[in-house]
């Protein structure tokens, strides 16, 4: 299990990240990972508005299952559904490939 006070110091410019962090290790317990009916967005608190939730199906097939209402904000749509890779310039779109 991840250690937080081990992670807090490289977290500290990032709260959003600790918060994550904090409700994922209480969502899984002693597990490596949470089962679904465990995850509480709510958990969260404001850093939901910054996350995105990816479904890799293939490499060049990663669809947005999630986007919060930065991302939505900052690109003027709702991205739900839509494929990541396409969201990348098509000069970048083999290196976003490559990361999945």
């Amino acid at each position: 299990m991840i250690n937080l006070s081990e992670c807090s110091d490289l977290l500290n410019d990032a709260p959003n990240g600790l918060s994550l962090l904090r409700a994922w290790n209480g969502w899984r317990g002693t597990e490596l990972v949470p089962t679904l009916d465990l995850v509480r967005p709510e958990h969260i608190g404001s850093a939901l508005s910054c996350m995105m939730v990816l479904d890799v199906l293939a490499p060049d097939n990663i669809v947005i299952r999630l986007a919060g209402t930065m991302h939505q904000d900052v690109l003027g749509r709702d991205l739900k559904g839509e494929n990541f890779v396409n969201l990348a310039k098509p000069s970048e779109r083999d290196r976003r490939i490559e990361s999945y």
